[in-house]
């Protein structure tokens, strides 16, 4: 993987994150529901883009 890859990933990650946080953030202010950091890890880690499962292409 090179550095832009790194990048991408990282990138990435921090969107899926932020997008985790907002829905389990509203998910327990509509409902009245107490959620913990693993619930947001798990949300995240659920589904890695498809291009991480893919194996790597020769240059």
């Amino acid at each position: 993987m090179s550095t832009t890859d790194y990048e991408t990933l990282a990138r990435d990650l921090i969107s899926r994150t932020e997008a985790a946080v907002h829905d389990i953030a509203t998910l327990g202010r509509g409902h009245g529901v107490n959620l913990q950091i693993e619930d947001i890890v798990q949300k995240v880690e659920r589904r890695p883009p498809a291009r991480l499962l893919a194996p790597p292409q020769e240059a």
